[in-house]
């Protein structure tokens, strides 16, 4: 791995006072310096003429460093935060470190920012993989018509991106979606989902993230009353117990190759709720990484129990599930523009399916 001094400047000092553990069962005293396979970068940067100089991400360390280090498979690294001073910014700076990182098979978390630079997660990752699927949790979409990149208008410049294959975008509420903007994620084959989709149901994400590399979370997806510390006074949203789930779930996913949490301001609140939050979200995903179950694409699907349903009108082809019988996964072939493909999918799905319903996932990609 090439040296990255120069995209990142070390994380300042934070004591770890193991107030509810012993230090040695802390993460913050377990973190290492080589041969890591989770790296935690900061990414202290806000749109607009709002620089923030680092204190977010401090008070998510802060937080995270408290917590149980209960992890047994991964090794994880504190990289520290992308240099704002570099020859093209901290958007450069994270782009080209996720790049590295990626590229030496490194996991990457970035904290705090604002919610454009999930275009330097793309960016940084874009090399691994012909298509990328990105999903996207916020309670907005943030496509607005201008060129300029910022946390209101970055969705509509990753829509260009040639190399995007699927977005899904998670958590959306009405009050803050215009017809304008539903309509161009619809034109490009998007799948939205609302806040009531999802509240206290978070499993039916689980197929998104199963599949997606790259995993965005915007804080304003969370209520206020759980999530304080933000600009955007939103009382309605997922609440922490559910934005952890998300977290969870995201962290199994076995494609998912950066993660980044934006929108918190800890300018707002020093000693803040929304900061342990996030550590609390990152103690999840780090978690989920850790027991990951290394299913298909990493196994062959002619591992798993297979389904057959067959067609009721002649000349219609069978459809095939498979079932993971050791954690509940399923996935189903459908056929494609590039022929059949499997995806991840539901119990649900299959159920629907044998009821002779049409599943959402079947609509999704049918010959696409």
């Amino acid at each position: 791995m090439a040296n990255l001094d120069k995209y990142l400047v070390p994380s300042k000092k934070i004591s770890v006072m193991g107030s509810f553990l012993p230090l040695k069962d802390t993460l913050g005293m377990n973190l290492v310096t080589n041969d890591y396979q989770v790296a935690i970068l900061g990414a202290p940067m806000v749109s607009g003429d709002h620089t923030d100089s680092g204190l977010s991400t401090d008070a998510i360390r802060k937080q995270l460093y408290e917590l149980s280090s209960a992890f047994k498979n991964i090794r994880i690294a504190d990289l520290g935060d992308v240099r704002c001073d570099s020859e093209r910014g901290a958007s450069y700076a994270l782009t080209e470190t996720i790049r590295e990182l990626t590229e030496a098979n490194v996991i990457t978390i970035v904290l705090g920012g604002s919610h454009e630079l999930t275009e330097c997660m793309v960016d940084g990752i874009e090399r691994k993989k012909e298509k990328l699927r990105l999903t996207i949790i916020d309670s907005k979409i943030d496509v607005r018509d201008t060129s300029e990149k910022t946390a209101h208008a970055f969705v509509g410049h990753l829509l260009e991106n040639p190399q995007l294959g699927e977005l899904n975008l998670l958590g959306l509420q009405n009050y803050y979606c215009s017809e304008e903007q539903v309509r161009v994620l619809r034109d490009r084959e998007c799948c939205c989902m609302r806040l009531r989709d999802l509240r206290g149901k978070t499993v039916v994400a689980e197929p998104l993230l199963r599949d997606s590399e790259v995993f965005s979370f915007d804080f304003s997806a969370v209520r206020q009353s759980d999530a304080p510390d933000r600009r955007m006074m939103i009382p309605n949203g997922f609440s922490s117990l559910e934005a952890c789930e998300l977290a969870h779930y995201a962290g199994l996913s076995d494609c998912i190759q950066s993660y980044g949490l934006f929108g918190f301001d800890s300018e707002l609140n020093a000693d803040s709720q929304t900061a342990a939050l996030a550590a609390q979200m990152v103690w999840h995903i780090l978690k989920g990484i850790d027991n990951r179950y290394h299913d298909y694409p990493y196994k062959d699907i002619s591992e798993y129990k297979k389904y057959i349903i067959f067609p009721k009108v002649e000349g219609e082809d069978a459809v095939y599930f498979y079932h993971n019988i050791l954690n509940g996964r399923w996935w189903v072939e459908i056929p494609t523009l590039k022929g059949k493909e499997l995806f991840s999918c539901s119990p649900s799905d299959y159920q629907n399916m044998l009821d002779g319903a049409i599943p959402d996932i079947w609509m999704k990609h049918f010959m696409k």
